[in-house]
């Protein structure tokens, strides 16, 4: 090979790169373990942790379930929920307006579940707007004029509901054949007693479900006074 092609070969192959040595002055990254064991301990603006510092601030079961419940009213996602079952008196409102004339056994059931579902969704929007307003400004104090307003909701509402369950439970399976009379639509009528029926299931439900959580914080309360 000519001294001309070795020049050129050589040209060709660069050197390789070199790399510098670590410098063992300089301190090792920190391992995974290491950065999962220094982070900070979780804060109480979690959802547990509010629970958790309500069981240890109340001093009776009362105060306990008071705090609880005021704790999910206020979470988005007891906003939500709200939202969902806006569909619900919208549906009532529904139901009742197409079936109007459509039981003449019973006339007031399709009114009820136009006034029933017409007052549920207004209370509902009250609600969520008051709810988002006080997620967006804890310290908002609310105005008297709303306490009033949704208090005189609430009983309306209330025995609004009371009227329905005596024009729905009187009318046990009645007759839906619209060629006999007097009948009351299928749909209206069976739409309006499970609407009711499925009342009481969640009160008692919920019933059952604050008796757990009064069983629970009354059985946390005098570990937690002993630490």
């Amino acid at each position: 090979m000519s001294d001309s092609s070795r020049k050129y070969g050589s040209m060709s192959e660069p050197p390789a790169p070199e790399y510098a040595e670590n410098d063992p002055s300089e301190p090792a990254p920190p391992t995974y373990t290491e950065t999962q064991n220094e982070a900070p301990p979780p804060t109480y603006e979690s959802l547990y942790g509010q629970i958790e510092e309500a069981r240890r601030s109340s001093t009776t079961r009362g105060g306990f379930l008071k705090s609880v419940c005021k704790i999910l009213f206020s979470t988005v996602g007891f906003i939500v929920l709200l939202g969902i079952f806006l569909s619900v008196p919208i549906s009532m409102i529904v139901v009742g307006a197409i079936n109007l004339q459509n039981c003449p056994l019973e006339r007031f059931i399709p009114i009820w579940l136009i006034v029933g579902g017409s007052v549920g969704a207004l209370m509902q929007i009250t609600s969520m707007f008051e709810r988002i307003q006080k997620y967006r400004n804890p310290e908002r104090e609310d105005e008297q004029a709303q306490k009033y307003s949704g208090s005189c909701l609430g009983c309306f509402n209330l025995a609004w509901f009371i009227a329905g369950n005596v024009w729905v439970y009187r009318n046990i399976h009645p007759n839906t054949n619209p060629l006999i009379q007097p009948y009351c639509d299928y749909t209206t009528y069976y739409f309006s007693f499970w609407l009711i029926t499925v009342v009481y299931i969640l009160v008692g439900l919920a019933c059952c479900c604050s008796c757990c959580v009064a069983m629970c914080g009354a059985s946390g309360k005098p570990q937690n006074d002993e630490v």
